[in-house]
């Protein structure tokens, strides 16, 4: 079968020792590798049966979902911005550690039917960025019902 040379039980042990040091080596690099986030999706905060109506004089707040799942952030490498600063101003919240909410808070003044984006920018530690962004729309607030009609329907 050729000349192929017969390996001695013990060079194998050390290929396979060397082989299993060459995975807790891996393992530590792996350690090392820095928290990167790659993006996320930003949605409003709370109960969707119940979220504050994105309208003049109201105050939602907004989040963003890091990717990948897990990865942790600091709030100092997280900027929120609006396209419209006037009827949509964003503020991250100050009290998270995380940067990943923020509050827009609608003038009373502001326009109905105003579409704005908000944006979220992360740095990673290696400089590289990760975004997510929403679009979204003042509505109008009907808080008042002065009449209405009565009828009978059965």
């Amino acid at each position: 079968m050729g000349n192929w040379p017969l390996w001695p039980n013990r060079e194998i042990g050390e290929i396979r020792e060397i082989l299993e040091l060459e995975k807790e080596i891996l393992k530590e690099i792996k350690k090392l590798i820095p928290n990167r986030v790659l993006g996320g999706v930003m949605s409003e905060i709370g109960d969707p049966m119940a979220l504050l109506p994105i309208a003049p004089g109201n105050s939602p707040q907004f989040e963003v979902t890091p990717t990948p799942a897990g990865v942790t952030t600091v709030a100092a490498n997280a900027v929120w911005s609006s396209s419209d600063t006037t009827n949509a101003p964003v503020t991250a919240n100050a009290s998270d550690p995380t940067g990943l909410s923020a509050t827009v808070n609608i003038p009373s003044t502001a326009t109905v039917g105003t579409s704005f984006t908000l944006n979220w920018v992360y740095t990673n530690a290696d400089g590289t960025t990760a975004t997510a962004t929403g679009s979204y729309t003042i509505i109008a607030l009907v808080t008042d019902v002065t009449g209405g009609t009565m009828a009978q329907v059965v």
